[in-house]
């Protein structure tokens, strides 16, 4: 078993080392009705690292919430662990209504989630063995206000310079995932990954957008349940790779976010088709989490926590973002590659913040 403070650091370390501390969301028993089957919603495991500390490994199963709604049901669970007189001023709404369905979405839905339910009977389902993360390691790199800043200002010194349109938004999110985005498909061709693709071959970015304060109809803060949308940005493989692809990149994110501002559902009887369509492509980068979450105020009476990973980056590929447990408006970004990649993702993502600098 590895020490607590081993995996409380930002260096690379093995993948392998974290997942024995994780729980798994064992499926029951199926019923004769595979439509009814019940699902675990919460596991959790607590390891306990003498004299040192402890972990707490959390699953939880996306049908049930979206990343605000656990973060709330954390905080209220540390609150209560912390003061048993914690008092809840506000219950939670699991009222459905509350979200108008105006597009007929939920028939949309149904039919392409019942037609993937038929379609496994058909296919091969295949899962990461523990041979696939032998060779991937994990860090963490964090990007600060003083970063955010200066490379917000270098794409808009470049925009007047080269007479681009300057991106619509360049907010901390899109800025830190821009950045990323090229980082990793430079990365990826330097690796030989992503090389075999010609310079016109589209690269996906994807992400979960909050929905509570996007859509048309009022949902209160205190709403249980699944209340996002589906962002997907796009961006050739050439784009990405210029001289230009910082800004390109920031481009696609915020003209994405504002779309997404602007009509949430708009195009949502497309987002099952758009994952799929971005799920299958290569290389591509999905984000995972949000700063704005803010999962180190969470405090079971112990004090605000050390280290927050996200483990399911291991196997979907993504990177994780949660706010800076140093410094207040930063970003903490979480990747898992092989190990030859990381290294290149390094060497990349410093020598790009000093350029900018």
């Amino acid at each position: 078993m590895p020490t607590s403070s081993l995996m409380t650091g930002d260096r690379p370390r093995d993948v392998e080392e974290f997942h024995p501390l994780v729980p798994s969301l064992e499926r029951s028993l199926q019923s004769s009705d595979d439509e009814n089957e019940a699902l675990p919603l919460l596991a959790v495991k607590v390891t306990v690292f003498p004299n040192s500390g402890l972990c707490i490994g959390l699953a939880y199963h996306h049908v049930a919430a979206d990343g605000r709604t656990f973060d709330n049901f954390i905080k209220t669970w540390a609150s209560f662990h912390k003061d048993s007189s914690f008092l809840i001023t506000a219950m939670p709404s699991y009222d459905r209504t509350l979200v108008i369905d105006k597009h007929g979405l939920e028939a949309i839905f149904l039919k392409e989630w019942r037609k993937k339910k038929s379609a496994e009977h058909e296919m091969v389902i295949v899962t990461k063995s523990k041979a696939e993360f032998s060779n991937k390691v994990r860090a963490t790199f964090v990007m600060g206000l003083t970063e955010m800043e200066k490379i917000k200002r270098w794409i808009v010194t470049e925009c007047k310079k080269k007479n681009l349109r300057e991106p619509v938004h360049l907010s901390p999110y899109v800025v830190t995932c821009a950045f990323v985005w090229g980082c990793l498909m430079k990365a990826a061709c330097n690796e030989g990954v992503a090389d075999k693709y010609p310079n016109d071959y589209p690269s996906y970015l994807g992400f979960n957008a909050g929905g509570l304060s996007r859509f048309d109809c009022r949902v209160p803060s205190t709403y249980f349940g699944n209340c996002v949308g589906f962002g997907r940005c796009e961006a050739t493989r050439g784009d990405l790779m210029g001289e230009n692809g910082i800004i390109l990149a920031a481009k696609a994110i915020g003209d994405t976010v504002k779309k997404l501002d602007k009509a949430l559902l708009g195009e949502a009887e497309r987002w099952i088709s758009d994952w799929e369509v971005f799920y299958r492509s290569e290389p591509h980068m999905m984000v995972v989490g949000s700063p704005k979450v803010h999962l180190y105020e969470t405090d079971f009476g112990w004090g605000r926590p050390n280290k927050i990973e996200e483990i399911s980056i291991d196997q979907c590929g993504a990177i994780s973002l949660t706010e800076s447990r140093c410094e207040r408006g930063g970003i903490e970004v979480g990747l898992a590659l092989p190990k030859p990649q990381m290294d290149t993702f390094t060497s990349l993502f410093d020598q790009g913040l000093k350029a900018k600098m």
